[in-house]
């Protein structure tokens, strides 16, 4: 009788919704659709299947590959607890019989799902990449991915809202030199530059306000740097703000009252000093973001 395996194999496309085994906020609710491609020999260290990304753990399976690999085109277990990403497939690597991926996956030990063997490598096609990028805002520099912890890396102001972006944060974040958006819809301020940086595909999760833009990850921030502290703030919110500008003429042709969102938004929110974490509106909550609900990416 076929193995359990055997079937899987044959499937066609797998389709799996993975927020629940990846720890997502269901809100940014993640798909991943790949297929198998066979067994492959993976014999030397240098010249590796998959040379992107790697990360290893004893909880293992091909769906935490999956997630931890979304953004290749490729991805492959190995030796139980290996998972290997990349855009490419090295030519270095040939296909054996898939009897040769005989090692039981760590995370399902006596289950019946398979993640390769010694120098033998389960490979995967992701049909469908994530492909977002850090936004692009004027007068500021897009420094990276960068790990996060208990201690905040950008520890001045915090900001959580349901329709976080690059833009917004950068709003918030006005008059300090950094700033970092994670967890889909946190944004983080500070005068120091964080010094740990972590793979790119670490700040992985899609903003909660654009789902083209990426928003960091669990414990890892997108991490940007305003080119002129005095004058970025306001160049980058005159460039990406929704609201245009209204003017009213009052009876006294004298006086003239310009009123804009923006600047009412600038007004209300950053009314405080930089070490105050003020109280926010209704659609938006201002709060120090701990690490309880989040779980390190790669340990996935």
């Amino acid at each position: 009788m076929p193995s359990t395996h055997s079937n899987l194999r044959l499937l066609p496309l797998f389709s799996l919704l993975i927020a629940a085994v990846s720890g997502l906020p269901s809100k940014r609710c993640a798909r991943v659709d790949f297929t198998s491609l066979g067994c492959f020999t993976d014999n030397d260290a240098n010249h590796r299947a998959l040379t992107s990304l790697h990360t290893d753990g004893d909880s293992m399976t091909v769906v935490r590959c999956a997630i931890f690999c979304s953004r290749y085109e490729f991805f492959g277990v190995e030796y139980s607890r290996e998972c290997y990403c990349g855009s490419s497939l090295n030519s270095t690597s040939t296909k054996v019989d898939d009897s040769e991926c005989s090692l039981p996956c760590a995370g399902k030990p006596k289950g019946s799902e398979r993640c390769g063997a010694d120098n033998r490598i389960n490979i995967y096609s992701n049909k469908n990449p994530n492909l977002r990028k850090p936004a692009s805002l004027p007068g500021v520099t897009s420094l990276g991915c960068f790990v996060d912890g208990g201690n905040r890396v950008l520890p001045s102001r915090i900001i959580s809202t349901p329709d976080m972006t690059a833009a917004k944060c950068a709003e918030n974040c006005a008059g300090y030199e950094y700033f970092g958006t994670e967890w889909s819809s946190e944004c983080f301020c500070g005068t120091v530059a964080p010094t740990i940086s972590a793979p790119a595909a670490d700040c992985s999760m899609a903003c909660s306000g654009n789902d083209d833009e990426l928003c960091g990850g669990s414990l890892r921030l997108n991490v940007y740097k305003f080119d002129s502290v005095a004058s970025t703030s306001t160049t980058a919110l005159a460039s990406t703000a929704e609201a245009t500008q209204s003017t009213s003429i009052a009876e006294n042709a004298s006086e003239t009252l310009s009123v804009s969102s923006t600047s009412e938004v600038v007004s209300t929110t950053l009314s405080t000093s930089p070490a105050e974490i003020t109280a926010a509106p209704e659609s938006t909550t201002t709060a120090e973001s701990t690490p309880s609900t989040e779980t390190s990416t790669t340990a996935v």
